[in-house]
């Protein structure tokens, strides 16, 4: 669930690349499974209304290794002569377009009339 509200499927593809960038974002990746893992013995780890709020603290580490993974990509397609500005407007396009949704979701749901 946490990939979910980590930016979904773009969000995981970030994660991965981050995670093979350089020693410290490895390191840090390690420190979230680490983090992940001593949560299976948290007594109530239930999804609640906000959602996975147990993890909230790992959404700052998934942010730092995501961005080096957006690095990673842009220096992977400045090698292979991609250009990296038609995905990168696909990817900000999904990503706002499911941020409205989301909160025009939300708002039917808290709605009331």
């Amino acid at each position: 669930m946490l990939a979910i509200w980590f930016l979904g499927p773009p969000g995981i593809l970030l994660t991965v690349f981050g995670t093979l960038a350089n020693r410290f974002t490895k390191l840090l990746a390690a420190g979230l499974a680490l983090v992940l893992a001593a949560g299976c013995f948290h007594d109530n780890q239930g999804i609640h209304i906000v959602g996975p709020i147990h993890y909230s603290e790992c959404i700052v580490p998934l942010i730092i290794i995501g961005v080096y993974g957006l690095a990673n990509i842009k220096r992977w397609m400045d090698q292979k002569g991609i250009s990296f500005g038609i995905p990168a407007a696909v990817l900000t396009g999904a990503l706002v377009l499911g941020g409205f949704r989301i909160d025009i979701v939300n708002s039917k749901t808290i709605r009331t009339s």
